[in-house]
């Protein structure tokens, strides 16, 4: 439907301008010495359309040009977002799966990201811990200190975990 609108639209547009181009009401008169050029209304009408079309798309492609290395970082962050999100995912799966090895290596990947550094931290410190490698655990939450967000989860799981050690 909205392909059919504009189709009839362009056409009355095209009828529009076919009945006004009909009536040549006069003449243009460019004075460039040693020349003079005389062109109809009509001729000058669109040769100006045309030149002030042309200048809009040479201002968008510079415009769009100026702001292609900010898209990039936005693209760059995008996909280092995405990429940290999909290995914090891993990261637990291979935790409740009880594979701790590859818990621990996904939250590495997961560190890439600083949105995910902190739950990341977390998950690889209980896994870990769950390995008895405590020295590597206290590592892993130690890491997980430097995320402000998480400090009282950082804090439950480091008692939980110590208390368990003994």
């Amino acid at each position: 439907m909205r392909w059919l609108s504009s189709a009839l639209l362009l056409a009355l547009l095209a009828a529009i301008t076919a009945l006004f181009l009909k009536t040549n009401l006069g003449n243009v008169a460019l004075f460039v010495p040693p020349y003079r050029i005389d062109v109809s209304i009509n001729l000058a009408l669109l040769v100006l359309v045309l030149l002030l079309s042309a200048v809009y798309w040479a201002a968008r492609v510079v415009q769009k040009m100026a702001d292609f290395p900010e898209q990039v970082r936005l693209y760059r962050a995008r996909r280092e977002e995405i990429g940290g999100n999909r290995a914090l995912i891993e990261s637990m799966k291979n935790f409740l799966e009880g594979r701790f090895a590859r818990a621990e290596k996904s939250a590495r990947a997961a560190q890439s990201s600083s949105a995910t550094a902190g739950i990341a931290a977390l998950i690889g410190a209980r896994a870990a811990h769950r390995m008895q490698e405590y020295s590597r655990r206290d590592e892993w939450l130690d890491r997980a200190g430097l995320d402000t967000g998480i400090e009282t989860a950082r804090l439950v799981a480091s008692a939980e975990m110590l208390t368990e050690q003994r």
